[in-house]
């Protein structure tokens, strides 16, 4: 499985964004395959134009560099938005 960044998204005065694991499994089954497209989210992260605060996906809060090492780029992408939105 591979990361990728849905988001980031305006709600309200907050920017959301969320690193979701996404994949193909593939099956054999009575003589042909069958393939099925996987997402699952990983973390979300919110920022309020001040503070980013990101957790995993059942609450548990994350560092930024933690989040950064899912999706690189994540924590600048997500402020940028805020910022472009401005």
């Amino acid at each position: 499985m591979s990361h990728v960044l849905e988001g980031p998204r305006r709600v309200g005065c907050v920017w959301i964004c969320a690193v979701v694991a996404t994949g193909v499994q593939v099956v054999a089954r009575n003589g042909g395959y069958r393939g099925v497209g996987v997402k699952t989210p990983v973390a979300v992260a919110v920022f309020d134009g001040k503070t980013l605060l990101a957790f995993e996906k059942d609450g548990t809060p994350m560092s930024e560099t933690a989040l950064d090492g899912l999706y690189p780029g994540s924590p600048a992408r997500l402020r940028a938005a805020a910022v472009a939105s401005a």
